[in-house]
């Protein structure tokens, strides 16, 4: 047991790399999950390399959404693993893993530095492989984001102590770490407040304040205060905002991040942050969707207390350490400089376990000097081998949670990495789940086009079915939530006209309107709902048009895309106006907003239209460019000879 425990200590980030990697390995045979979908799977500005410099001066190449964040370093690693595995979900998520296996074996090393002794490195870097917090922030690729912050602190924190340690051209390693603390996550621009933990631990408390050399610390802290600097006003100029503008008071939709005022973000914390804490030396209960009560009285007992307890545990641990446990105050302040910003501002979701990536590293730092505080002073207490069995000695205690932890983890893991079943899960915790039952009627959805394709109508009309109850549920249960409205209309879209609902579509669709009157989505979905309602109505020519009014209606707000005339257009054809379909297609081309898809739908209306010979000229110049293209293959073999 020695010898194994001198081998693992002198191969330390080997041993916490593999035992990461082993952990989390589910998540490679795992699919895409929750904002995957739209800021990842569909997201077209991640499919060309091409667009890689666009990433740093247009925040809307986030998301295939309406949500614009500035995160450049992010989304270059995400079109990189785009490219390299054509959109592979096995590609992105061995990155996510790789990544996780470095910010383990660099989580080592970095409390080796700050001074962990010889076993609390040890422990530091295996709590934070094995815990299943960290399991979230892996599986999601979205998650990316926490996981490339964790690696550029960790990268920014062994570069100034080695700068330190008077290594040259180490302030290079340590602006590295900003960029990337800083390109992927808003949180990087805390990481000064890091490094200046790390100041005062070397550089100020030895030397006392007068005899610090303040000029020194700052010239050292330069690299990442200029880049966090930069970084925010880049912010400004890109999205009009620095940090976040959220009101004090009178918030209106809790359950938004924008309708959601500080008062009730800060008492809402309050009653969540111990579950956290808990959760973290017990992680049961775990769920990529977690409970939460929103609470608006900032003097409720629930978030009073709860508050308090918090203070309690960081004043112990802050006071409780001196300067010979510099570890247990380090992983402290990196634990809540990555935390702070998400409990103080109001985020859509309040609570995330992806979120705690980074909180986890800095929790497995002060366990691990706690652990190595404990020892020293049983080793000191000099109990004897009866008094005192094996069993009480600290580092076996550790092993038996670790070990506890780890399975845990691997379960975890293998949970998300099966989107339903994480999902039905989540379910299971929390039966209020709006995200659930909303990602449940995407599942229920995707079948049903998997039966069509298979010829199984009734299979399908079931699946649409279920979907249905699942969104009906979501929008029952918060009726602001775009999303579920979304699902819902795209469901009873599906179903068609003969569905006795049908006008509810139109209903759910105008309220969606209503909720972002300048997303463009939600006036195509509403042109797609009055289409619906006038089939269902025996082809209202009013409903019609309206419906084509709301889809060129996207034109005033939003930069002119193919797919607005194509909704326009569809109305038309659907109303029994193949020709002014056609001329709503051609207004299209005109712009300069022309792609195959666009282009098989006019050749389609034009041969609704009688004008064959048209289409098929429209389809031939499709094929000379892109002789596969399977549709128009499909319609030119429809349309027929040359009569």
């Amino acid at each position: 047991m020695k010898q194994f425990l001198r081998f693992a200590l002198r191969r330390a980030p080997w041993m916490v790399a593999l035992l990461a990697c082993v952990v989390q390995a589910p998540v490679l045979g795992g699919d895409f999950l929750y904002d995957d979908l739209h800021s990842v799977r569909d997201n077209p500005a991640l499919r060309e390399l091409a667009n890689v410099p666009t990433f740093f001066h247009d925040p809307d190449a986030f998301s295939q959404l309406q949500g614009r964040m500035y995160r450049p370093v992010l989304l270059t690693t995400l079109a990189w693993t785009w490219f390299l595995g054509a959109g592979s979900h096995f590609v992105h998520a061995s990155f996510d893993l790789l990544l996780h296996v470095l910010n383990a074996a660099l989580l080592v090393l970095v409390a080796r530095r700050v001074g962990g002794g010889r076993v609390a490195p040890l422990v530091a870097g295996t709590v934070f492989a094995v815990h299943p917090l960290a399991g979230e922030a892996v599986a999601m690729v979205s998650a990316r984001s926490d996981q490339l912050l964790l690696t550029g602190f960790l990268v920014a924190m062994r570069s100034h102590i080695a700068v330190l340690e008077g290594v040259r051209h180490a302030w290079l390693g340590t602006l590295l770490g900003s960029v990337v603390a800083c390109g992927s996550k808003e949180t990087g621009v805390l990481l000064p407040l890091v490094l200046a933990t790390v100041e005062w631990q070397r550089v100020v408390a030895p030397a006392g304040w007068r005899g610090a050399p303040w000029r020194n610390i700052a010239a050292r802290l330069m690299p990442s205060a200029g880049v966090a600097v930069v970084y925010l006003v880049l912010r400004k100029l890109l999205l009009g905002i620095a940090t976040a503008s959220p009101s004090l008071t009178g918030g209106t939709d809790v359950t938004v991040g924008a309708g959601r005022d500080l008062v009730t973000q800060w008492a809402t914390m309050g009653e969540l942050l111990p579950r956290v804490l808990a959760q973290a030396l017990v992680p049961v209960g775990l769920s990529i969707d977690p409970v939460v009560r929103y609470v608006r009285d900032p003097l409720a007992p629930s978030s009073l207390s709860g508050w308090l307890l918090v203070l309690l545990m960081v004043g112990w641990c802050w006071l409780g350490v001196r300067r010979r446990r510099p570890l247990s105050r380090c992983g402290l302040v990196l634990a809540v400089a990555v935390a702070l910003p998400w409990i103080l501002v109001p985020l859509n979701a309040p609570l995330g376990e992806h979120r705690l990536y980074g909180s986890i590293a800095g929790f497995a730092m002060v366990v691990a000097a706690a652990g190595e505080g404990v020892r020293d002073r049983w080793r000191r207490a000099r109990v004897s081998a009866v008094a005192g069995p094996v069993l009480l000695r600290p580092w076996w205690v550790v092993g038996a949670v670790l070990f506890a932890w780890a399975g845990t983890s691997v379960r975890h893991a293998m949970v998300l990495s099966v989107p339903e079943s994480a999902w039905q899960e989540a379910l299971d915790w929390n039966p209020r789940s709006v995200a659930a039952h909303c990602s449940l009627a995407q599942f229920d959805l995707g079948r049903s086009d998997a039966a069509l394709e298979a010829g199984d109508r009734a299979g399908r009309r079931a699946f649409l079915l279920r979907a249905l109850s699942h969104a009906e549920r979501a929008v029952a249960l918060s009726a602001s939530d775009v999303r579920a409205r979304s699902g819902l209309i795209r469901i009873r879209l599906a179903l068609g006209p003969e569905q006795p609902g049908a006008l509810r579509a139109v209903v759910a669709a105008e309220e969606s309107v209503a909720i972002q009157p300048r997303n463009p989505f939600r006036r195509l979905e509403l042109s797609q709902a009055l289409t619906l309602a006038a089939r269902a109505t025996g082809g209202d020519a009013r409903r019609f048009d309206a419906a084509v009014v709301a889809a060129l209606s996207t034109l005033e707000i939003a930069a002119p895309k193919g797919r607005v005339f194509q909704v326009a257009a569809e109305a038309r054809r659907l109303q029994g106006d193949p020709n002014a379909a056609v001329a709503l297609l051609d207004r299209s081309i005109a712009l300069g907003l022309d792609h195959a898809d666009l282009r098989c739908d006019r050749a389609a209306m034009l041969l609704a239209a009688g004008r064959g010979e048209e289409a098929r000229a429209e389809l031939r110049s499709l094929l000379a460019v892109d002789p596969m293209q399977p549709r128009a293959r499909a319609l030119l073999q429809a349309a027929g000879p040359v009569r």
